[in-house]
């Protein structure tokens, strides 16, 4: 980082027969960590927008959270109880209890099943027949299901940060696979070393790479804009990859030379055989 845009290195560098694996616990430190470091070094004028992955890390929810993923075709059993939830209605926004209350006679206090949760709130003619695919998805679309937000996203907004979510199978609308792609010779020879003595040195050491700078980094983020741009346009990505082609060239086509008022002219044959093997 130069003087102008001063810059700290955060995040966890792990030996797992030490420090375990990586998990949500460790992401959700390292994303605070990142957030007091930009908070620190412009003095409180800025604050993170974080772009990344749907990970299951990334991804966790809070204890109670709507998770349909985890709810069962049954009531009761190991699915978890979740907070109240809503649905719209005439008009009016209703809230609905997806756990039994404390004197219902079958299920005192369990959580209710798929099939109940969305019976209350659209009639038995709406589950008539589907199994647990189908109300699977059914209660996926539902507006409270579809906007429960991550552990990552209520911690960053309490900090007045922001947390995007790239689009799955596109590395080339995220920056991070790109820089990865830079260092990933240097991280392949530093975990190859045949010995795990110094092996988070060795990582800490391969990262600090001559060509990954901070403009090829904003190079990365300057190309995943683009590709978004040109996405929303209804391109595709064939005809992205061939506009950044003609886009990256210094020059055209070539003009034909010729007198003045004369207007375009033909090239003409040459005297020597022009084809190559």
């Amino acid at each position: 980082m130069s003087a102008e845009t001063p810059g700290q290195r955060v995040g966890s560098v792990l030996d797992v027969s030490a420090d375990g694996y990586y998990n949500s616990d460790r992401c959700l430190s390292d994303f605070a960590q990142c957030s007091r470091a930009v908070s620190s070094l412009s003095e409180g004028k800025y604050h993170c927008v974080f772009l990344t992955d749907r990970s299951p890390i990334h991804c966790k929810l809070a204890e109670g959270a709507l998770n349909v993923r985890v709810k069962n075709v049954k009531p009761g059993g190991k699915q978890p109880k979740m907070r109240d939830g809503w649905f719209w209605e005439d008009g009016r926004k209703h809230v609905q209890k997806v756990v039994f209350p404390p004197n219902h006679q079958e299920f005192p206090g369990q959580p209710k099943e798929l099939r109940q949760v969305y019976r209350e709130r659209f009639g038995e003619d709406a589950v008539a027949g589907l199994k647990h695919g189908g109300l699977l998805e059914l209660l996926s679309g539902c507006d409270d299901f579809k906007s429960q937000r991550t552990l990552l996203q209520d911690e960053a907004e309490e900090r007045g940060d922001k947390v995007i979510f790239g689009v799955k199978f596109h590395p080339e609308l995220a920056p991070i696979e790109a820089a990865y792609r830079t260092a990933a010779k240097a991280l392949q020879v530093a975990t190859s070393a045949g010995s795990s003595a110094g092996f988070k040195e060795r990582v800490i050491a391969s990262q600090n790479l001559a060509e990954l700078t901070l403009s090829l980094v904003r190079k990365h983020f300057r190309s995943a804009r683009e590709h978004l741009k040109l996405y929303s346009e209804d391109k595709s990505l064939e005809q992205i990859e061939q506009h950044r082609k003609v886009k990256g060239k210094h020059r055209g086509e070539a003009p034909q030379l010729g007198h003045e008022g004369d207007g375009p002219q033909p090239g003409k044959p040459g005297k020597y055989e022009r084809k190559r093997l």
